[in-house]
């Protein structure tokens, strides 16, 4: 038996994209148990998934699984100047608890803050918000933003069924 595989393929660290939405917006979600994933993430009317602008190079998950399967996400980004509005609106979806859908510079999607045995109980909520407005006049302020939970399953697949190759779905 072999653990873990074997590839001489690329892999690229960071995250190239986030997309959040408050748990209590999620109208219709699919899971594949047999290929352990989640696709056709759709919000009820008038929710929406909203995308985080963040800066280049900042945005990194974090999930640690304890040997009980207890899995602790960390979900953080930078944002540039100081942006209030932004840090408001991720307090007030953090009451509610969030979860994402994270893109991974070698194109996979995993959902995060949501899970197939526990659906949204263990959502992403604001756990820090940190300002550095740099030493020097040529640094930027920026915005630090951790988003945590912890549950019992590490972070699943997200994958678009709509588009197929050879009758398997492809990670979007």
């Amino acid at each position: 038996m072999t653990l873990g595989s074997i590839s001489c393929a690329k892999h690229l660290g960071g995250l190239s994209s986030i997309r959040l939405l408050s748990a209590s917006e999620i109208g219709s979600l699919s899971y594949d148990s047999a290929e352990r994933c989640f696709s056709s993430l759709l919000p009820i009317d008038g929710g929406e998934l909203r995308d985080v602008a963040f800066a280049e190079g900042s945005a990194r998950l974090e999930e640690v699984v304890e040997p009980d399967g207890t899995t602790h996400h960390k979900l953080r980004f930078a944002l540039r100047g100081l942006q209030s509005g932004v840090v408001e609106e991720l307090r007030r979806l953090s009451q509610e608890g969030m979860v994402a859908v994270v893109g991974l510079h070698g194109g996979e999607k995993l959902l995060v803050g949501y899970s197939a045995l526990a659906a949204a109980d263990y959502p992403l909520r604001l756990s820090e918000v940190r300002l550095d407005s740099g030493s020097s006049k040529e640094q930027r302020t920026s915005l630090s933003v951790t988003l945590c939970s912890t549950d019992g399953s590490p972070s699943c697949h997200y994958m678009d069924y709509t588009k197929k190759e050879g009758g398997r779905p492809n990670l979007v």
